[in-house]
């Protein structure tokens, strides 16, 4: 049985997972191709398909088992998207016409299957090749080409190199000392293991609360059971917001589609890519019962239309932002049963963390109502100073424990 030490280890890098090398079929040494794109998630297929149209030989290389890109790796508890469907899908009928989901805003298994299914009607497998982690490319002025290399040794020639990593291909793993010493069980949100991580009846700590922290306070607020206990410890509390998740009928999808064309066509047109923008007037231009009647609107609908479907002027006027925070604040705190607990995650207008909306909000489900429960607590985490905040491993009894 491995030690706890032993037992906490996690992978930091994708070539921790590129250990094969593979020296046989037409990704072995010296491949030479017209694109090679790195990364088989919606950029990289997109791109794939494209160049195949235009009648370009082009590759994959893909450090993941399968097409998926972040979603192959976002498989901690509660992940899960933050763009309704079919905002957050490929625009072809071929793919679109015999695909259904389960609900508007899909999971990491139902995006993985989503993947699947893209790549049985198009055929991308064949032009891609997994577990292959690219650590280098220089152009060769004299030859015109790219000359790539990956983690296990093989060389690449490309006329076009194009890098569909995404913004989330960047791990960041914090470097805090004494942390190797910790002899708990360490899991990272980018790097969760494949099988199931059992919480139940064990002390857990979520440490940050950003979109991944907030999606696995969620989750085990609950799965630690009454005999566990979790606390969240966050630097700045999360301005989240409704998610508005709801399941979604063959029938409802089906009847559809025949706009799905149009709306593939409005998300390119719209402020963030959605199916909405800003409102055509500024805050103070309705009365106080209107606004709050917009405010409620917004909210009750879900998703992110409280925040860039909100007044013009919310991301640019101070008094106006203040406005939109008042109404977030007043909603979240009604759901917060301790004092102290509600100060710490949702403050008074007069103590905002920051203006609303100029940090990315989160979208939650039941994020605050974990805190409702006895076995769940947040804590702050500040920089610098004696009087600051401290995380500390209990090395003896390997327990976190913080200021709260």
């Amino acid at each position: 049985m491995a030690t706890p030490a032993q037992k906490k280890k996690f992978a930091t890098e994708l070539t921790d997972y590129a250990s094969r090398r593979q020296t046989t079929g037409p990704y072995a040494d010296n491949l030479d191709v017209d694109v090679l794109i790195v990364g088989g998630g919606f950029g990289g297929v997109f791109m794939l398909k494209t160049l195949r149209e235009m009648g370009l030989q082009a590759v994959i290389y893909e450090a993941g088992t399968s097409f998926g890109g972040t979603w192959r790796w976002n498989r901690y508890p509660g992940a899960r998207v933050d763009s309704e469907v079919p905002e957050y899908e490929f625009s072809w009928p071929e793919v679109f016409k015999d695909w259904r989901w389960s609900t508007n805003y899909p999971n990491f298994q139902e995006l993985r299957a989503y993947f699947d299914h893209v790549d049985r009607v198009l055929n991308l497998s064949k032009d891609c090749s997994f577990e292959t982690v690219v650590v280098g490319a220089q152009f060769q002025p004299a030859e015109g080409k790219w000359h790539i290399k990956t983690a296990d040794g093989r060389l690449a020639k490309s006329k076009y190199f194009i890098v569909a990593a995404g913004f989330a291909s960047k791990r960041y793993i914090p470097n805090w000392p004494g942390v190797e010493k910790f002899r708990g069980v360490v899991h990272h949100s980018s790097f969760w293991p494949e099988e199931d991580v059992d919480v139940s009846g064990k002390r857990c700590a979520v440490i940050g609360t950003g979109a991944s922290g907030v999606q696995i306070a969620q989750e085990w607020g609950q799965a630690v059971g009454e005999r566990g206990e979790l606390k969240v410890f966050q630097r700045t509390p999360n301005l989240a917001v409704p998610m508005g998740k709801r399941p979604l009928t063959p029938q409802e999808q089906d009847a559809g589609k025949t706009w799905y064309p149009r709306l593939f066509q409005l998300r390119e047109k719209c402020f963030g890519g959605f199916l909405y923008s800003m409102a055509e007037r500024n805050t103070f231009d309705d009365s106080p019962a209107d606004r709050e009647a917009f405010y409620r609107a917004l909210w009750d609908h879900g998703g992110f239309r409280y925040w860039l479907g909100n007044y013009r002027d919310m991301l640019f006027d101070a008094d106006a932002n203040k406005e939109a925070y008042s109404f977030w604040s007043r909603n979240v705190r009604a759901r917060i049963g301790d004092a102290r607990k509600r100060e710490i995650l949702a403050p008074t207008v007069d103590k905002m963390p920051h203006f609303f909306g100029v940090k990315r909000p989160c979208l939650e489900q039941n994020y605050y109502e974990q805190f409702n429960n006895c076995c769940c607590c947040c804590c702050i985490l500040r920089h610098g100073g004696k009087s600051a905040t401290a995380l500390a491993a209990d090395l003896p009894k390997g327990m976190w424990r913080g200021e709260p």
